[in-house]
């Protein structure tokens, strides 16, 4: 061999060796205070610093011994993570994107225990995510023994207690399908970004600036779901938004239960699979594209299903105030809708002590024959114990297929709030 091209082939093995090999410090800014990661095996070393029960510090290479939970970082280079994901088991105090992008390259990862939460981190708590994007593809499947199972799936982290989320965008494609026998039950929890937010005290997650999921969700095999393209479940908590924020979904969402499944309950939104706030106040600019594509295979499921969200509702406290949301894409449903008490809005599933101010729907609903769920253009069903929910006059169904909500005509002008404002055409 030419002595050029040999020497050149023994450079290359010794830089990959050398940009592999174990990271034990990273480079800190000291003008900014954060730590820079290039490279995955950097991110890595967080688990490492994790499972040192003996120091849970992320050192600097000049010295510097910061906690884990203090640990603030910047990306400086987008990062590619293949093989097996291993999400990262502890929470830091803030990642900056920094505007580059963590690429998922075929990823896989396999449900193994009863609890699971999986995504780039297990769990964030009183952290902030900012200017990121994700990129790529994940699959998962299940290989457990248990009778039952749960699993929080988001991109960015299965669980969010609490935090802030600003400017940040999934384009991760996630595959999910569950293979076991038919008695075995596992109940999934999916979003793009984020799985559940959940917290018992009032105040939850804080939404800022544009958040979007571009990903597409297809999950098969199923028995207990609640999806949502941005984020599937806000649980017992309260977002806060600020007036420019949104939550925007592009992504298609593929949902087919497991034949046989027995009466589980689901939700699936276009932007929110479920939500649950403690509190009184708004969520507002909730924008769906992307089409929902769901095939029960005839089984007896409680399904709530919109195209903004599957289910949204206030638990304690006046009123839920809803403004700004918007529906352009499909919803359609194959097999029996045989549960009475399944809901089907353009816009919103099923709701409780909500207040609808400027919301729409173009999409197309597509049900099977004989379907015995109650459907509403814009919205569903509304919960049967909080009948106190109101539609301001602005709000409307382009497609006229449905009542906008289906309840009797003289119900809904005693529910009407007639709006003097001028709204752009969505």
């Amino acid at each position: 061999m030419n002595k050029y091209w040999y020497g050149l082939i023994c450079l290359c093995i010794l830089w990959t060796a050398c940009s592999e090999r174990k990271v034990d410090a990273l480079y800190y800014n000291k003008a900014e205070q954060v730590f820079e990661i290039s490279k995955s095996s950097e991110l890595r070393y967080l688990n490492e610093v994790y499972e040192n029960i003996l120091d849970q510090n992320v050192k600097s290479k000049d010295g510097l011994s910061v906690p884990l939970e203090e640990v603030r970082i910047k990306l400086v280079d987008d990062i590619k993570i293949k093989g097996t994901l291993t999400p990262i088991a502890v929470s830091i105090k803030e990642l900056d994107g920094n505007g580059h992008t963590i690429e998922f390259d075929d990823v896989t990862y396999e449900i193994k225990s009863f609890s699971n939460d999986v995504g780039l981190f297990k769990c964030l708590s009183n952290a902030t995510v900012k200017n990121l994007v994700l990129s790529g593809h994940i699959t998962i499947g299940v290989q457990m023994v248990e009778d039952f199972y749960m699993a929080n799936i988001g991109v960015l982290a299965g669980t969010f207690l609490r935090g802030v989320i600003e400017n940040c965008t999934n384009k991760v494609d996630i595959d999910f399908c569950d293979f076991q026998e038919k008695d075995k039950y596992g109940a999934i929890t999916m979003g793009g970004l984020i799985g559940i937010t959940l917290e018992e005290k009032e105040q939850g997650i804080t939404l800022l600036g544009r958040i979007r999921n571009e990903g597409n969700l297809t999950l098969s095999q199923c028995r207990n779901v609640t999806v949502g393209g941005v984020i599937g479940d806000i649980n017992l908590s309260t977002p806060s938004m600020q007036a420019d924020t949104r939550l925007e979904n592009a992504g298609i969402i593929s949902v087919e239960w497991a034949k046989g499944a027995g009466a589980y309950r689901s939700s699936v939104g276009g932007v929110l699979g479920e939500c649950s706030v403690n509190s009184a106040c708004k969520m507002e600019h909730l924008y769906n594209t992307g089409d929902l594509l769901l095939n029960t295979w005839n089984a007896p499921i409680d399904l709530n299903v919109g195209g903004v969200a599957g289910s949204m509702e206030l638990l304690d406290g006046w009123f839920l105030q809803v403004t700004d949301a918007h529906n352009k894409a499909r919803i359609e449903i194959k097999g029996e809708l045989a549960n009475k008490q399944s809901a089907i809005g353009g816009v919103f599933g099923s709701f409780a002590h909500c207040v609808f101010h400027c919301v729409t729907n173009s999409g197309e609903i597509i049900l099977p024959a004989g379907y015995k769920a109650t459907v509403g253009g814009l919205l569903g069903d509304e919960n049967m114990l909080a009948r106190n929910s109101y539609l301001y006059s602005c709000c409307k169904d382009y497609v006229g297929e449905y009542p906008i909500w289906n309840v009797d005509e003289k119900s809904v002008t005693s529910k009407r709030v007639i709006c003097d404002k001028n709204h752009k055409t969505r």
